[in-house]
């Protein structure tokens, strides 16, 4: 099978499509003729795999869905396990695909974002039941099913030493409020003996180059410097999503865990109804529900088809959103301007929001200083070049169809 696109050089590929080619071609290159392939070790006879999608907000799912459209592609037996809007958005997606729902770790955010930081520290030992829950799913399931290998966005009880196991994050360090900045490096002494040592491979959805999208989120790292971490790439469900002609329109998209969520619907659709001058397409993230309305400016959709929201993002000529990580790699692999804003108290958000601003790639606002009636103009004159010159090795997919037999488990140090 040739996965290489038509017109590309031989050993590099760009790392932004232009608006003439299918995006989503060169999105399936990153995923599967990468170093993803090898880790799964290649093995044709409908190999079972478990792949776990954490439900926090709708981000983890889209950005899990072209790895396993792909995968089923290959023809690989796929079990699927989420919750909430996210098991939704799986399930609808995939209607050929078994997709099981387990109960998710549930955080709950506060409408005040001063208290949440102590909101989830006090909400630890429901994400601990959490894992607890996944670790006992998990060890039912494989001596039942007997799967061969173990996918994992961010759902830390799901691994089994039984089987190869794959995690998904590009979280190797976490964000903490300024006043406890200093205790980041901790977090690497936790990820690494507490949760990246029960697998095999840790996969990062970004450039190895030190011009990345995920800042110091994953480049850095010094306890996990030579752990386990490859880099693939950035990944968006692109798959059937060909680059249009740019529209006279905003894409908002909500998204993101309550109470947050709702409170950022009623500010955007407060303030967009009033600017009659721009016309606005706003998708609320609500997976369970389906609901359209129309005003003078405003069309409003409860959800909306993956294949369906990205043409809307491809056309749009800006797009309103969190800052989500899933969410910016969409908006980098399109090639969008964006008005990105925020989950309040989510540090991981506020911290890339921050450092796009810095590399002139998006406008930054918070929540509570958002107003659409001047930010919308600044946001049009946002555009980094710098990003769209980064290049990168085209892994073959075919060099890792015979390695079927061999194992790449990193042993444990010791």
């Amino acid at each position: 099978m040739n996965l290489r696109p038509s017109g590309y050089e031989p050993d590099e590929l760009p790392a932004a499509p232009s608006r003439d080619e299918y995006v989503g071609i060169y999105n399936f290159n990153i995923v599967m003729s990468s170093k993803f392939l090898y880790f799964l070790s290649m093995k044709k006879e409908k190999t079972k795999i478990v792949y776990a999608v954490l439900n926090w907000g709708l981000g983890h799912a889209s950005r899990s869905l072209p790895i396993i459209r792909a995968l089923t592609n290959e023809g690989y037996d796929l079990t699927i396990i989420s919750d909430g809007r996210a098991f939704h958005l799986l399930s609808k997606e995939l209607p050929n695909v078994k997709v099981l729902s387990l109960k998710g770790y549930n955080v709950n955010y506060t409408k005040n974002p001063l208290f949440l930081i102590f909101s989830i520290i006090f909400q630890l030992p429901k994400i601990i039941a959490g894992i607890i829950r996944e670790r006992k799913f998990i060890k039912r399931f494989v001596e039942k099913e007997n799967p061969s290998f173990i996918i994992s966005d961010n759902c830390y009880g799901i691994y089994h030493k039984k089987c190869k196991s794959i995690l998904i994050s590009h979280q190797l360090r976490l964000k903490f409020p300024p006043i406890f900045a200093k205790l980041e490096f901790l977090t690497e002494y936790l990820n690494r003996f507490l949760i990246f040592r029960n697998y095999d491979k840790i996969l990062v959805m970004d450039f190895r180059e030190d011009l990345n999208l995920s800042g110091e989120l994953s480049h850095s790292r010094k306890l996990l410097q030579d752990f386990r971490v490859e880099y693939i790439g950035p990944s968006a469900d692109l798959m059937e999503v060909k680059t249009k002609e740019i529209k006279d329109f905003i894409l908002i998209i909500i998204s993101g865990p309550e109470p947050q969520r709702g409170i950022f619907e009623n500010l955007v659709l407060e303030q967009a109804e009033r600017l009659k001058q721009y016309k606005f397409i706003v998708i609320l993230g609500k997976t369970e529900q389906k609901m359209f309305k129309k005003t003078d400016n405003l069309k409003i959709y409860s959800s909306m088809p993956r294949k369906s929201l990205m043409e809307l993002m491809a056309e749009a000529k800006l797009v309103i959103s969190r800052s989500g990580y899933s969410t910016v790699m969409e908006l980098y692999l399109l090639n969008k301007k964006a008005l990105l804003v925020p989950t309040p108290a989510q540090t991981e958000q506020e911290y890339l929001a921050k450092y796009y601003q810095k590399q002139n790639l998006y406008l930054y606002r918070k929540q509570s200083d958002l107003n659409l009636a001047k930010d919308i103009e600044l946001a049009l004159k946002f555009d980094s070049q710098q990003f769209k010159s980064i290049k990168r090795k085209l892994f073959n997919l075919k060099e890792y169809l015979h390695l079927n037999d061999k194992d790449d488990r990193v042993q444990e140090e010791n």
